[in-house]
C-alpha cells in the first residue's frame, strides 16, 4: 500500500508540473529576465519552504555572478532603486514578504512577486507578478493534501506551489546563463 501512495503522490506532482507550463506568460517572463539582467543586487524573501526555494534560487544566481541577499540573514544593506526584490509567497499574504515588498516600494526598488494569488496584498504591491499555481483551493489539491497529511491540517500544504516555483526559478537561471553565453559569443 505504501508504494501505491508514493506513486500516486509522485504522479500528482508530475502532472502539476507538466500542466504548469500553461501558466507561463511570455511577456512577464521577458520582463522578469530584463529586470534581473539590469539589477545591481537581488534580494530574496520568503518564509518556510518558500524561503528555502528562494535560497536555492539565490545560490544559483550567485553562481552566475549576481550579488544576492537573503532577507532575514544578519547582513543586509538597504535596497536601492537599482536593485530587485523577489518576494515568494503562495498565498501572497505571508507577513514577512509583504513587509519587505513595502520596504521596496518606499525605496523605489522593483518588486517581483511569485504567488498563486496575483490579487493578494503581495500581488498588489509588486511591479511584476509571476503567478504560479499550487495554492488555489481546488478539489485536486485538497485531495492531494488530505492524502499526504492523512486528513490532518495539511502539513504539506503549498507543496505543489513550491515545487512549481523551484522548477520555474531553475529555468530562469538556466535562461540567464544561456543569454550570457550568447552575449559572450556575439562579443568575441
Amino acid at each position: 500500500m505504501t508504494k501505491e501512495v508514493i506513486e500516486s503522490i509522485i504522479k500528482s506532482i508530475t502532472n502539476h508540473l507538466n500542466n504548469s507550463i500553461s501558466w507561463l506568460d511570455g511577456n512577464r517572463v521577458s520582463e522578469l529576465l530584463e529586470h534581473l539582467s539590469g539589477a545591481d543586487r537581488v534580494y530574496i524573501v520568503g518564509v518556510g519552504k518558500s524561503g528555502l526555494v528562494g535560497k536555492i534560487f539565490g545560490l544559483s544566481l550567485v553562481s552566475l555572478g549576481y550579488e544576492v541577499y537573503i532577507v532575514g540573514e544578519s547582513l543586509l544593506p538597504a535596497p536601492r532603486a537599482t536593485d530587485l526584490i523577489f518576494a515568494i509567497s503562495g498565498t501572497g499574504e505571508t507577513d514577512y514578504p509583504v513587509k519587505f515588498a513595502r520596504v521596496g516600494k518606499k525605496t523605489n526598488t522593483k518588486v517581483v512577486a511569485i504567488t498563486s494569488k496575483p490579487n493578494s496584498t503581495l500581488g498588489k504591491l509588486a511591479d511584476l507578478v509571476i503567478s504560479i499555481p499550487g495554492r488555489e483551493e481546488n478539489q485536486q489539491s485538497r485531495k492531494l493534501e488530505e492524502l499526504t497529511a492523512y486528513g490532518e491540517h495539511g502539513t504539506l500544504k503549498g507543496m505543489l506551489f513550491e515545487m512549481a516555483t523551484l522548477a520555474f526559478l531553475n529555468a530562469v537561471v538556466a535562461a540567464l546563463a544561456r543569454m550570457r553565453k550568447n552575449t559572450e559569443k556575439e562579443e568575441n
